[in-house]
């Protein structure tokens, strides 16, 4: 049997204390273009993706608690908030 997907976490998962990526971790993408990994955050999409410079676009990502997800720069699925909601929102905290 082979690995086909790796799903990660960022924070207490994949990153180190100080919030660096593991240096091998780029390499490792690189040389299994076979398997899938999936870097899953709460974070916003924009911030997870400089966190892997040379990598970015080799990546699929579950974003900002799963209201994104982006597989190789292309975005499969985005749940957003309808014009009339964020218009009323505005209107409730103004």
């Amino acid at each position: 049997m082979s690995i086909k997907l790796v799903a990660t976490d960022l924070d207490g998962s994949l990153l180190y204390s100080d919030k660096r990526v593991p240096e091998e971790f780029a390499e490792f993408v690189i040389n299994h273009p076979e398997i899938k990994v999936v870097i899953a955050s709460g974070r916003q999409y924009a911030n997870i993706r400089t966190l892997f410079p040379d990598i970015a676009d080799k990546l699929t990502y579950i974003a900002e608690n799963g209201g994104i997800v982006v597989d190789n720069g292309e975005n499969l699925f985005v749940d957003s908030m309808n014009n009339e909601d964020v218009k009323n929102a505005i209107e409730i905290i103004i």
